[in-house]
């Protein structure tokens, strides 16, 4: 596969981090414990708007979406909320689902940049709803936004128990993809307690392929939905 002059090598022919086959079940018992104590359901219900009403029927917030948003899945000012719609039409393009004259990957380096670049915590909040909203399509390309948003996106504090919940009951329940969301929940862990620190070359280069595959978010996907 290629994208203009350059080889585009695919996930499975890549060096793969241990993170990915470490597995969930084998950290500590008694921070699984405090995990399992902060289930990831009861915390969107806090977190997220509530219910809207279109028309005579009632629509889910976290349920999957084509098109642009008109407000934020979280309570937002203003100014950050703009921001927040911004950033879910940036996970269209990945998908592909907005015009773009750049390669679908591209846009999954400038999302992450775009958090990067603000300082809120509400916003790296919404990044992960969002991701969260889109995942529940069962499209394989939001795993991988999730992946490389856990090695470059440091959660909140009230964030950070119940999001490593939800990867552990998604890594018990989708066996097929259960290496995602081994990924996502060890560089959680790493970026809780290091911050933005280098990764180790198979992780950087697992990461690297991830990103690769976005070039067509809908055919020759190594693991196809």
């Amino acid at each position: 596969m290629t994208l203009g002059s350059k080889e585009i090598i695919m996930v499975e022919n890549y060096p793969q981090s241990d993170l990915a086959y470490k597995g969930i079940d084998s950290y500590g018992e008694e921070a699984l414990k405090i995990i399992d104590e902060n289930p990831f359901e009861p915390f969107i219900d806090m977190l997220a708007r509530k219910k809207q009403m279109w028309g005579n029927k009632q629509v889910d917030q976290m349920s999957y979406r084509k098109d642009s948003l008109s407000n934020s899945l979280t309570y937002l000012l203003p100014q950050i909320e703009e921001r927040a719609l911004e950033m879910f039409d940036l996970l269209l393009k990945c998908e592909g689902l907005k015009h773009t004259e750049h390669p679908y990957y591209y846009h999954s380096a400038e999302l992450i940049n775009f958090v990067l670049k603000e300082p809120s915590d509400e916003l790296k909040e919404e990044l992960f709803m969002q991701i969260i909203k889109q995942q529940s399509s069962g499209k394989v390309i939001y795993l991988k936004l999730m992946a490389l948003a856990c090695c470059f996106i440091k959660p909140s504090i009230r964030m950070y128990a119940p999001l490593l919940n939800y990867f552990k009951s998604k890594y018990h329940s989708h066996q097929l993809y259960k290496e995602y969301y081994s990924f996502s929940f060890f560089n959680l862990i790493k970026r809780k307690r290091r911050g933005y620190s280098r990764f180790r070359y198979t992780e950087a280069a697992w990461l690297y392929h991830l990103r690769s595959a976005f070039v067509d978010a809908h055919a020759q996907d190594p693991y196809p939905v």
